[in-house]
């Protein structure tokens, strides 16, 4: 009796609202089993994107900590004779830390055996970056001119990369890897184009594919177009690649950190253009290829024949980025 009522109400509401559609309530069945299928499809997208993400995770966490084990017996005692020797021949602690910006654009603290002098300034190193970005200079790394404000010994503890000993223990606390783009200073991110932004989808690294590919001779959009490719195409045979380069890498650097010195030395009087960081840190310029010894460049070209990350030129990274 009351269906039969509930069926006339219905029809005198739609003929006194003719905009008024009715439509038929599916069963409770139905909805529980479309919000149970629901979930699932939404559970298995979460898992496939997980399943996707952790290899890339695992592996590079693997790489990372057995070279680490592997290395502790050399680098141990080494990081102990760096410690002594800060210690003896300057004031102030061995470690320095500094604010850098990894992944995501997340903040971590960075440690480096401190190859400076306390309290030195930093006007000069963001003046110099500064003059880099804009003129599309090559990334020539200021640690070369070994000025006043390096300790003793500093300027080799900075070209043989020795100074970033400490960062293992970013590696170890998952805010570093052994491989990946350099990690940069909270006032250098503004430089970076949404483009070039990409390279931060990865961990920052001790050593990486702008490293071994013309540190010093490169410029920042050219370093930013291999870090990019870097986070892009990072797998376990390209880090093992950039890593077997890294010390034939630096011991180039050497060499021209060598050189420079030795051309700065020559000079009776150095007066630096104020207009001009890169002139003031360089007056005669970058110490080239040429002038380096023939051994190192050897060693640097036959390392990079045979494990090539990049396949041996920059050009390689160029895919319409900027």
């Amino acid at each position: 009796m009351k269906s039969d009522m509930g069926i006339r109400n219905i029809q005198r509401g739609s003929y006194q609202y003719p905009q008024l559609r009715l439509y038929p309530q599916p069963p409770p069945t139905t909805l529980m089993t479309t919000a149970h299928e629901a979930t699932s499809a939404m559970a298995g997208e979460l898992a496939s994107s997980r399943l996707n993400s952790l290899p890339i995770l695992g592996w590079k966490r693997v790489l990372d900590l057995s070279c680490i084990l592997l290395s502790l017996p050399i680098v141990m005692p080494l990081m102990g004779v760096i410690v002594l020797w800060i210690r003896l021949v300057s004031r102030g602690p061995a470690l320095f830390r500094q604010e850098r910006i990894g992944q995501d654009g997340k903040r971590f603290v960075l440690y480096k055996f401190r190859s400076m002098r306390v309290n030195c300034g930093t006007s000069l190193h963001e003046a110099y970056l500064r003059n880099l970005v804009t003129s599309n200079s090559p990334m020539i790394k200021l640690d070369l001119l070994c000025d006043s404000r390096v300790i003793p010994g500093g300027c080799l503890l900075r070209s043989a990369g020795l100074d970033e000993l400490p960062q293992l223990l970013n590696v170890l606390r998952g805010e570093m890897s052994l491989v990946g783009p350099r990690p940069c200073l909270p006032e250098e991110y503004r430089f970076f184009s949404a483009k070039q932004r990409a390279r931060f989808m990865v961990l920052p690294g001790l050593t990486g594919i702008w490293q071994v590919n013309g540190k010093n001779q490169t410029t920042f959009r050219e370093m930013n177009l291999m870090d990019v490719y870097y986070a892009n195409h990072a797998s376990p045979a390209l880090d093992i690649g950039i890593m077997m380069r890294t010390p034939s890498a630096l011991l180039l650097q050497m060499c021209q950190a060598s050189q420079q010195k030795k051309a700065r030395s020559q000079r009776a009087r150095f007066e630096p253009s104020a207009g001009n960081p890169r002139q003031a840190a360089f007056p005669n310029g970058p110490a080239r290829l040429d002038e380096i010894p023939s051994v190192a460049r050897t060693f640097h070209a036959v390392a990079a024949w045979v494990v090539d990350p990049g396949r041996g030129h920059k050009s390689k990274y160029d895919r319409g980025q900027s």
